[in-house]
């Protein structure tokens, strides 16, 4: 068995006959004294490693760190363990609460296996520090004070000095199973965005990281830095509504393009202009060469009815471009 690094080991009194208890999850009762460990929803104070004999002997606890523990079943390396009706190490199921991690393996019930033990509930307070810790159910943070604030959750980073320019300062990872081991499927990171200055300069931001269908591997969809909320490339913005994007719908905007204030949604512009069928034929005169008057009385028409059509088509033009200026998406002529 390889060396055991024990954490803090406290004395307590015995609150029984604990023989028989060596290596054995205890619980820590309201009048001080320790007892066995004796249902899988109790939360041990930590492991016992002397044999106190009688109720008011002294019973040195491990309560952090490394420590020898009796398996109430063969226990892989790295499987989270609490405690059975005996004060043993069982695997966590549904309604045991989580100890500590294997790191030294039992091979069946009664043998000796070695956990780093997680610290109870009492003492994460705010001032204890731990290298990691992990769960099986949901985490809740409750303030009930009558004030503003709430609880914080905190991430820090240092070099052992300033940090630097694209430095990672927190992530949360989401994480699913996919049959061997776990693949991320999204990322939360706050990172440091450009140079730290020495006192109270500190640049940060905020980018969101999706793993694409047929991929392992997330990558950038969107940052948000510097006032700005930048997609990555090849990223398609879209608008999932029933009643479609609108833009510039004064109060009800969605979406303004570089104007200040909301503006009205312009109304309809005229339709384009349909020129008339032109099927006159321009024939020959009296003299194979020259058109008759009325052939170009014909044509005249048909060069009218063109001239109508364009300056109708202009002015929807000039509509158009005049919406588009209202809307901020083009200069004013």
């Amino acid at each position: 068995m390889s060396t055991v690094k024990l954490g803090d080991v406290v004395t307590y009194e015995a609150g029984e006959d604990l023989s028989s208890a060596q290596y054995l999850f205890v619980t820590l009762e309201s009048d001080g004294q320790v007892d066995l460990a004796d249902a899988t929803t109790d939360e041990p104070i930590g492991v016992l490693q002397n044999v106190p004999d009688a109720a008011g002997k002294e019973a040195t606890v491990v309560k952090g760190g490394q420590t020898k523990v009796v398996a109430g079943e063969a226990l892989a390396v790295n499987a989270i363990v609490g405690t059975n009706a005996s004060g043993q190490a069982v695997a966590v199921s549904s309604g045991v609460w989580p100890c500590g991690r294997v790191v030294t393996a039992a091979g069946a019930s009664g043998d000796v296996a070695v956990i780093e033990f997680f610290y109870s509930s009492e003492e994460i307070g705010g001032s204890d520090t731990f290298s990691a810790i992990a769960c099986t159910g949901d985490i809740t943070s409750t303030d009930t004070a009558a004030d503003a604030d709430c609880n914080d959750l905190i991430f820090q980073k240092s070099r052992g000095a300033i940090v630097q320019d694209n430095d990672d300062l927190g992530k949360i990872d989401f994480q699913g199973n996919n049959g061997t081991t776990y693949d991320s499927a999204a990322q939360i990171v706050a990172e440091v965005n450009g140079t730290p200055g020495a006192t109270t300069d500190m640049p940060g931001r905020l980018v969101i990281l999706c793993t694409p269908d047929g991929s392992a591997t997330p990558g950038e969809v969107v940052r948000f830095a510097d006032g700005l909320v930048t997609f990555a490339d090849s990223v398609d913005l879209v608008f999932n509504t029933t009643t479609g994007t609108k833009i510039g719908t004064a109060t009800g905007q969605k979406i303004g393009f570089w104007n200040a204030t909301p503006v009205v949604q312009p109304s309809h512009n005229a339709d384009p202009a349909a020129c008339a069928s032109m099927t006159h034929t321009v024939g020959t005169g009296a003299d194979a060469t020259t058109p008759s008057g009325a052939e170009y009385n014909l044509a005249r028409d048909d060069l009218d009815a063109l001239k109508t059509a364009v300056d109708a088509n202009n002015a929807a033009i000039d509509a158009i471009n005049a919406d588009m200026a209202t809307l901020g998406l083009t200069a004013a002529s």
